[in-house]
């Protein structure tokens, strides 16, 4: 092959090679286009379904607020028809429900604690299945009727329904270990406040040894451990009742010991039903007291100081209600009765205040001790 056929030849092959370079480097470029164009396309996907999300949180949150605009509407339409009845359990609360359902113009639900608000999409099934767990027969107490049999429904709805049909509804709430735990003292005042304080709050209360051991006999609880987180439950439901006496404007408070005739007529002029025949009911003989086990050595060596409170709860029942609001600290140290200390001035220490003050002190007591036994 000649030279100048050879110089030709290695042109040619330059010139393929700088075509290929160029195409190369134009579908290199071409590619790095189109991954900008997919990038910025997955950009603005990714912004979108942000906006949405958002938009759809938002109108979640306002579905949400209408849904409870629509349960503090109903409920503060109905609450001065209601009647509340409160206590700890084995505290009488069963026997006072039955008397106040054997009124006919009266309606209120057992233990539907409307405050969990852990009723499903149907309150009614809810309710009743609940109930038929127990194997009892239909009563008042224990049966919900299909006042909305073709919806899903909350329990507000039910008791707004109940209202067209009854002059007073409402219903018995029972506080234990497991509704403390599932809602403190602070949430169950201000569930109430903000639907039902215009309500009729009938609480009951029982000496706390003999509540206590009994509950703990329902509950099977057998440990140490165990019975103290019930002690502090008990405590929880005392703050309740404390602060309710001072907020709510219409309360009535039982004590199980001195339950006979006299209260059913106090009943009947505290919630203007007619309980004639309600104190058929009354049986001293299911009054027990109960004995201390052996096992329970926290209740043995704080019950001294349970029955002050308690002791004090009674007599904040007959104290007057002006009383109730006297000035009280939130510790026992500034709660100077004297007003001797520096920066101090003299307290009047009231029967209610001292149920506050001691339940709160030993609820915090009891708590920090069964964390410390945790670790």
């Amino acid at each position: 092959m000649t030279l100048q056929a050879q110089l030709e030849e290695a042109r040619a092959a330059l010139e393929s090679a700088q075509h290929s370079s160029q195409a190369a480097l134009e579908s290199r470029s071409l590619e790095k286009a189109e991954n900008e164009r997919v990038h910025a396309a997955l950009n603005t996907l990714r912004a979108a379904n942000e906006t949405l999300e958002l938009e759809a949180e938002r109108a979640a949150q306002l579905l949400q607020s209408s849904i409870m605009d629509e349960e503090l509407a109903g409920c503060r339409a109905v609450a001065s028809k209601c009647i509340l009845v409160i206590g700890f359990a084995r505290s009488n609360t069963t026997l006072i429900l039955s008397m106040l359902n054997g009124a006919g113009n009266a309606f209120l639900l057992g233990e539907a604690n409307f405050f969990l608000d852990n009723h499903g999409e149907n309150f009614t099934e809810w309710y009743t299945t609940q109930h038929q767990l127990y194997k009892g027969q239909v009563t008042k107490s224990s049966y919900a009727p299909r006042f909305i049999p073709d919806r899903p429904h909350k329990w507000w709805e039910l008791l707004y329904e109940a209202n067209k049909y009854y002059n007073h509804i409402g219903e018995k709430s029972v506080i234990s270990q497991i509704r403390v735990n599932e809602s403190k003292p602070e949430r169950f005042r201000a569930f109430h406040e903000a639907r039902f304080i215009s309500a009729r709050y009938v609480f009951t209360l029982r000496n706390p040894a003999d509540v206590l051991i009994s509950s703990a006999k329902l509950m099977g609880i057998t440990t140490d451990a165990d019975m103290a987180r019930l002690i502090i439950a008990w405590l929880g439901f005392m703050e309740i009742w404390a602060d309710s006496l001072r907020i709510f404007p219409q309360t009535m408070t039982v004590a199980a010991e001195r339950f006979d005739e006299k209260t059913v007529k106090a009943l009947e002029l505290f919630t203007g039903l007619d309980l004639r025949g309600a104190a058929l009911l009354i049986n001293p003989a299911n009054r027990r007291k109960h004995k201390l086990s052996e096992d329970f050595l926290t209740l043995a060596r704080v019950k001294p100081l349970l029955e002050e409170i308690y002791a004090d709860a009674v007599a904040a029942i007959d104290e007057n209600s002006a009383l109730r609001q006297a000035e009280q600290k939130r510790d026992s140290t500034a709660n100077d009765t004297s007003g001797i200390r520096p920066g101090t001035v003299a307290i009047m220490s009231r029967p209610l205040g001292r149920v506050w003050l001691k339940t709160r002190e030993l609820r915090g007591e009891l708590s920090w001790t069964l964390e410390a036994d945790k670790s």
